[in-house]
């Protein structure tokens, strides 16, 4: 199965190889339609492969059936798609909803926003926000992900969002950035 999962990503986006997503999305489609008790796994994938063909409301329902049996890392997914429609609560109640349940990809929630926006906000909100970015942050580095990594260095770095510019600290965050292949 790990074989066959590699393979279908590798030819839905071209990777060492010509990008296929049409081709893809029919062999899955065939596979979930004599084995509908298969992987979740195979529903994100399809997801993955309309999405290459910008077929969004196709790859949402895809994602969206992959998140109800059980399959938790389509969150980021789900949210990008209502980002792009315009849809931000509903993006935003994934990302948050990701965050719940530990997927690692949906910790740096928020971590890119824009130090004039935050700056609007007030004094309270400001300080929650703060305190939940970095918690978030840690909380995603711990589980591995380097993009978590990035925004602690970046946030130490420069300063933003409240956080303490303080290079040292920076640094270390980078260098496990590096480490973890981001």
């Amino acid at each position: 199965v790990l074989a066959a999962v590699q393979s279908a990503r590798h030819r839905m986006f071209g990777n060492h190889c010509e990008a296929e997503p049409q081709q893809v999305a029919c062999e899955i489609e065939q596979r979930l339609a004599n084995e509908p008790n298969t992987d979740p796994l195979w529903y994100t994938l399809l997801g993955h492969a309309y999405l290459e063909q910008v077929q969004r409301e196709k790859a949402a329902e895809q994602y969206e059936q992959a998140l109800a049996l059980g399959e938790l890392d389509v969150y980021p997914y789900l949210a990008s798609i209502y980002q792009q429609r315009g849809n931000m609560a509903l993006s935003d109640s994934y990302m948050e909803e990701g965050c719940n349940r530990g997927i690692a990809a949906c910790m740096a929630f928020r971590a890119d926003m824009k130090d004039e926006d935050y700056e609007e906000l007030p004094e309270d909100e400001k300080q929650r926000l703060h305190h939940e970015i970095d918690e978030r942050l840690h909380r995603g580095l711990k589980m591995g992900d380097g993009v978590c990594a990035f925004y602690l260095w970046w946030h130490n770095y420069y300063g933003s969002l409240v956080f303490e510019e303080d290079v040292p600290k920076a640094l270390a965050y980078l260098q496990r950035g590096v480490q973890l292949a981001d």
